[in-house]
C-alpha cells in the first residue's frame, strides 16, 4: 500500500495534464502540459510557498523545532488555514489571527494539537494598528516566548470595477488589509523578533502585484506595494 507519512509530503506532487484542444485550437503543434496545482494539499500553489519558506529558515538556522510561527491573516479560512497545518505538521507552535467565523477558529486548533502542537488563535483586524498591537501582546503572554517566524499573508478582493464605478471605501478597505496589514505587522513584530535572532518575515504577495487582472485596480495596486 502507498501513503504519505504526512500531508506535508504531498506538497508539489501534482500531476501534469496535456492540454490537446488547447493547443490544437490555437495552431500550437509543441506537447503543452498544465500542471494542476489545485491538488496540492490545500488547493493551492501557495502550499509550496508554506513549504519552501520553512525549509529554508531551517536550513539557515533562523527556525528550529520549538519555535513559535506567527500567520497573521484570515488563519481560519482558505491559503491562512493551510499554512498553520501544515506549520504545526512541521513540529511548530503557531498562533494566528481570525476576523470572524471564531468557530472554525477553535477547529484549528485541533488540528494544530492534533499533531502535538500548540495552536492560538486571536480576533485581529489586522489593517487596524490597535487590533495588530494587542494581538501581538496576546501572543508572547501565550508563547511565553518570543517568536521566530512572522508571515503576513492577509488579504482581501473586492467587486469586479473599474475606476469610474469603483468607490472609495472598496480602495480604502482593500488597502489596510492588503498592505497597510503588512507594514502593521513588520513594525510591531519586529522588535519581538530580534529579540529572539535568528527569526524571520515571509510577506505574501500574489501574481496580481505583477500582472494586473481588469476590473481589479485596487488589489493590483495593493499586492504591487507588497
Amino acid at each position: 500500500m502507498n501513503y504519505a507519512e504526512s500531508v506535508v509530503d504531498l506538497v508539489g506532487n501534482t500531476p501534469l495534464v496535456k492540454l490537446g484542444t488547447v493547443a490544437r485550437e490555437a495552431g500550437v503543434r509543441a506537447t503543452v502540459l498544465a500542471k494542476v496545482e489545485y491538488f496540492n494539499p490545500g488547493g493551492s500553489v501557495k502550499d509550496r510557498i508554506a513549504l519552501k519558506m520553512i525549509e529554508a529558515a531551517e536550513a539557515s538556522g533562523e527556525l528550529k523545532p520549538g519555535g513559535t510561527i506567527i500567520e497573521p491573516t484570515s488563519g481560519n479560512t482558505g491559503i491562512g488555514r493551510h499554512l498553520v497545518t501544515a506549520l504545526a505538521g512541521a513540529g511548530y507552535d503557531v498562533a494566528f489571527s481570525w476576523i470572524d467565523r471564531p468557530e472554525m477558529a477553535e477547529s484549528l486548533i485541533t488540528e494544530v494539537e492534533a499533531v502535538g502542537r500548540r495552536g492560538f488563535g486571536h480576533r485581529c483586524d489586522v489593517g487596524r494598528e490597535a487590533d495588530v498591537v494587542t494581538f501581538y501582546h496576546a501572543v508572547l503572554e501565550w508563547a511565553g516566548a518570543a517568536p521566530h517566524l512572522l508571515v503576513n499573508n492577509a488579504g482581501v478582493g473586492g467587486p469586479l470595477a473599474f475606476a469610474e464605478d469603483d468607490t472609495v471605501e472598496n480602495w480604502q478597505r482593500q488597502f489596510e488589509i492588503n498592505l497597510r496589514s503588512v507594514m502593521l505587522g513588520c513594525k510591531h513584530a519586529m522588535p519581538h523578533l530580534r529579540a529572539a535572532a535568528p527569526a524571520s518575515i515571509v510577506n505574501i504577495s500574489s501574481l496580481a502585484g505583477l500582472v494586473a487582472a481588469p476590473g481589479l485596480g485596487a488589489y493590483n495596486a495593493t499586492k504591487a506595494g507588497v
